[in-house]
């Protein structure tokens, strides 16, 4: 029957393949089997003779290279699966009883499986983890039916999603959102599990459709920046209309070294059509999706989330300079898209060329060593750039952002992290909330640069209240006084 958990390793394991090409393993290989690591890489189990050989060529220690080896596979139904990116890393050998066996370990980028099935594709699930379903009231049901001829597989209803599942258990449970993004129709679900798999929060977004890996990672994206969290890709599977499977890859996961199952949900905005606590709003969170997903190239999302997660792990005497990358990212794709906009130098070109000149011939004329005028001549050239904090503020007025007393305080100290200084003894709530701050100010800008919300959730200020874009968070000099 059909379940909603990835299929992929159990079809390789339970589907009687054998392995035609062994790429860089020891062969013959007799037996194999895969699985998933608890920091969700896909490890390789083989076993070959004690003397089996291996035709890959090997690489000295510490060889920085891009792995393309590859395992085929084949069963008798004449499904194809490749094993890309193998890296044997370790093995032993049992000799007890007669000719030893050679037990090798090793670890698999990505896992892609291609049914010999001749129907169209109709369906795609992308499996995750580390979607949250608390504290959120999704707006949309995922509801299971068990009635004998009830159907098979997945629908779409108004409702939300409706599971055929004659094994399981009749019931329903609010955890989806149905939106269309980006003329794509979805539902992104938290999937309630038993004990052992809830810290890892398992999801996924059943797509009716087949959306390309780069679109469903604008989406998933997106989606990560709405709920505050992380998502964790682990595969994705296409279905027919009879959601047989059609096709599946699944890969070794980046979960941020594990430490995305440890982080706060924070969403960047307050989704609520009611003005309800906690509540996804199907209006509000469709536009902040769509308007992520159509500004995903302009702002460079892809590395500007890749900055941010990174931020959001990272501890409080480092993650000022991470936020400040960030937020430097963030005005730097603003500023291309808007180059008329925001000055970047302090001197117009002619004026520059004119006093880079005089000052030129002013150290070759001084009574120095060639070496020191080189060094003096490099740091001619950075004198007309504007300033980081003139440029954050120009940007800010072209977005109707206005900088806090203490967001500009944060931000001039977010250097003193980047060179490494320590955090000076009685001043650790406040480096903890240069880096709320910080965080917060990148939220207002990507919010309002992608038209994506008109308020935020003030992390740095008790209460979490919510708040205008345009307004930053109260100084905490000026509250206390009142």
């Amino acid at each position: 029957m059909f379940k909603l958990r990835d299929p992929s390793i159990d079809l390789i394991n339970d589907g009687k393949f054998r392995i035609v090409d062994p790429g860089p393993l020891h062969a013959p290989i007799c037996g194999f089997s895969i699985a998933r690591d608890i920091d969700f890489s896909l490890t390789l189990e083989t076993e070959a003779s004690a003397d089996a050989k291996s035709t890959s060529v090997e690489h000295p220690s510490g060889t920085v290279r891009l792995n393309t080896e590859k395992v085929e596979l084949v069963n008798d139904a004449g499904i194809k699966a490749v094993m890309s990116g193998v890296q044997p890393h370790s093995y032993i050998i049992t000799d007890y009883f007669g000719p030893g066996v050679r037990k090798e370990t090793s670890r698999v980028h990505l896992l892609t499986v291609e049914t010999a099935a001749a129907t169209a594709p109709a369906y795609t699930i992308e499996w995750l983890q580390n979607v949250p379903s608390k504290p959120f009231v999704w707006p949309d049901l995922l509801e299971t039916l068990t009635e004998p001829g009830a159907g098979n597989g997945i629908e779409f209803s108004e409702k939300g999603l409706r599971l055929f599942d004659q094994e399981g258990r009749q019931g329903f449970s609010r955890n989806s959102a149905r939106v269309t993004i980006a003329g794509h129709h979805l539902c992104a679900c938290s999937l309630d599990r038993p004990d052992d798999e809830a810290k890892n929060r398992p999801g996924i977004i059943v797509y009716a459709g087949i959306p390309d890996d780069l679109t469903r990672k604008k989406i998933r994206t997106a989606l990560g920046f709405a709920l505050g969290s992380y998502l964790v890709e682990t595969g994705h599977t296409i279905y027919d209309h009879d959601w047989r499977i059609v096709s599946a890859s699944v890969r070794s996961a980046y979960s941020l070294g594990q430490r995305a199952f440890d982080l706060f949900t924070l969403p960047l905005a307050h989704l609520s059509d009611h003005n309800w606590l906690h509540e996804l709003g199907r209006q509000k969170l469709t536009r902040l999706l769509n308007a992520l997903v159509e500004k995903y190239d302009d702002l460079d999302l892809g590395n500007l989330s890749w900055n941010y997660w990174h931020a959001r792990t990272a501890t409080v005497h480092i993650a000022p300079a991470h936020y400040g990358a960030a937020i430097e990212a963030l005005q730097r794709s603003y500023m291309k898209l808007n180059p008329d906009k925001v000055p970047t130098t302090i001197l117009s070109r002619a004026e520059w060329t004119t006093l880079r000149s005089a000052i030129g011939n002013t150290i070759m004329a001084a009574s120095a060593t060639e070496e020191q005028k080189r060094l003096l001549g490099g740091k001619v050239d950075s004198l007309n750039a504007r300033p980081q904090r003139e440029l954050l503020a120009s940007v800010l007025r072209e977005l109707d952002i206005d900088l806090g007393v203490d967001e500009d305080a944060a931000w001039r100290r977010r250097n003193s992290a980047a060179h490494g200084s320590p955090i000076t003894s009685g001043k650790e709530v406040s480096a903890i909330r240069d880096m709320r701050l910080l965080e917060g100010l990148f939220h207002r800008m990507l919010l309002r640069a992608a038209d994506a919300a008109d308020a935020y959730i003030d992390y740095a200020s008790p209460g979490h209240p919510i708040r205008p874009l345009k307004q930053p968070p109260e100084n905490v000099v000026t509250a206390a006084g009142r």
